[in-house]
């Protein structure tokens, strides 16, 4: 058999059973759970005959976005369909599952705007990311990925060719707004809100190494709790803890006119750079300034070479005021050692939490969160299957050393635990049940199928 192999390959996909990128080319494969039949859709007309040819067969349909596409392009004055005559045109970006968020960003860069997006390379722009919520370091100013979603072509479980946007099919552009990516039918365009861009963006990376565990985590609580001040400076953060040391990058969008952006930087992080330093910790601190946001994203999220991952992650979003409790900040600092990697993920609040929980399906714990908290763990592709599997559940646990902090706020649907033995809850909140009614109602078949998916405890798995 063909070997078979994707970039991210643990449960999501082929599961324990088919091969790692990196393993040799004489290794035997199984198939494991990836597709025995597979169709390479090239036109919406593809797209609708095997959607019809999986639902007359009564056969599980997956979609995988990305590859290419031409579909991208600038719309200086977009009114959704169906919308009244006297609604006022935005300027947005049409794309399709084969156009990056690189591709937009350019396209975008060119045109002085920007567009919500996220930060792998590789990541389709009209897929389970924006479906998912998609977060950005954009959000704390202008919202999720999905708050700026204006419309959807896409083929649905019939296999006909829908419009949903907020005029015509609106409950199925709510659902598709949150609802997660290969759920509710194929998209093959999307149109999203543009914004003004930002210039003279400050960036910083501060690495800071211990010796030991305990001054560690002393130095972690100090980032804790400046979180709130940090918060109300308006900077996004991104923080990768590895048990006794931390990468922190940080993101100043609008500063002081006319400041030195390095005094800015180092005022906001002076607390925790004098921590370090008191306790003979090793630290590093660089300043940098971009001129544009496209400037900002290939510094600070260049490509990689693709490669298998075995890596499993969990999540969970915590409130505002769980960083102004010195208590709770001592506490989550030593939850956060547990695991091989936490990342702190400050990009919640401000314009995250204007949108009405009911706005949209993503979770609305998103609208009272300010911190999106990874705990991640993985393996070596030599890893034998009975470790890997421990290690699937020891991170399921130690995820549970988060809930004393996330005020039943849930977890972020992208990037959590598929063993979470409360998915619906944790994934989408009090929007689950319209969103299993909505399934229902469009996917009465269950043609749209894959694991802690909406409807996966009904149609099965």
């Amino acid at each position: 058999m063909t070997k078979l192999s994707f970039q991210r390959s643990t449960y999501w996909e082929n599961g324990n059973s088919s091969c790692y990128i990196d393993f040799n080319l004489t290794t035997p494969c199984e198939q494991g759970v990836v597709p025995a039949m597979v169709l390479d859709a090239r036109s919406i007309t593809d797209v609708q005959k095997g959607v019809n040819f999986a639902r007359e067969h009564q056969l599980r349909l997956r979609i995988k976005s990305s590859g290419h596409d031409i579909s991208l392009a600038l719309v200086p004055d977009f009114v959704p369909t169906g919308a009244p005559i006297d609604t006022k045109p935005v300027k947005a970006i049409r794309s399709g599952p084969g156009d990056r968020w690189t591709d937009l960003y350019d396209l975008a860069n060119r045109s002085d705007i920007v567009v919500v997006g996220g930060t792998g390379q590789t990541v389709s722009s009209a897929g389970g990311y924006l479906m998912g919520g998609g977060h950005s370091p954009l959000s704390r100013h202008y919202g999720l990925a999905v708050d700026n979603v204006l419309q959807f072509v896409l083929v649905d479980a019939s296999g006909s060719e829908v419009i949903a946007n907020a005029y015509r099919n609106p409950d199925l552009f709510w659902s598709l707004r949150g609802g997660g990516g290969g759920t509710f039918g194929v998209v093959t365009e999307v149109i999203q809100k543009t914004h003004p861009p930002f210039h003279n963006i400050l960036g910083a990376t501060l690495t800071i190494s211990a010796s030991n565990s305990t001054d560690f985590e002393e130095v972690l609580k100090v980032y804790l709790d400046s979180q709130p001040s940090l918060d109300d400076a308006q900077w996004c953060l991104t923080t990768a803890v590895q048990q006794t040391s931390f990468i922190l990058q940080a993101i100043l969008f609008a500063p002081p006119p006319g400041a030195n952006l390095t005094q800015v930087a180092y005022q906001a992080f002076r607390s925790i750079i004098l921590a370090a330093q008191n306790l003979s910790m090793t630290s590093a601190f660089v300043v940098q300034e971009f001129p544009n946001f496209l400037a900002l994203h290939d510094a600070f999220f260049p490509p990689t070479t693709p490669s298998g991952s075995p890596a499993v992650i969990a999540s969970r979003l915590i409130p505002r005021h769980i960083f102004e409790n010195t208590t709770a900040t001592a506490l989550l600092a030593h939850a956060a050692t547990e695991p091989p990697m936490v990342i702190f993920n400050l990009l919640a609040g401000g314009a995250v939490s204007e949108v009405s929980p009911t706005a949209t399906s993503v979770n609305p714990g998103w609208r009272k969160a300010l911190h999106h908290v990874i705990f991640a763990t993985g393996w070596t592709s030599s890893t034998p299957l009975a470790i890997r599997d421990d290690l699937r559940q020891t991170l399921t646990a130690q995820t549970a050393l988060l809930e004393p902090f996330n005020d039943g706020l849930g977890a972020y649907l992208n990037e959590a635990d598929r063993n979470d033995p409360d998915w619906p809850q944790s994934f989408w909140g009090a929007n689950y049940e319209r969103l299993l009614e909505m399934k229902h109602k469009f996917d009465p078949l269950g043609v749209f199928e894959c694991p802690r998916c909406v409807g996966s405890e009904v149609f099965g798995f």
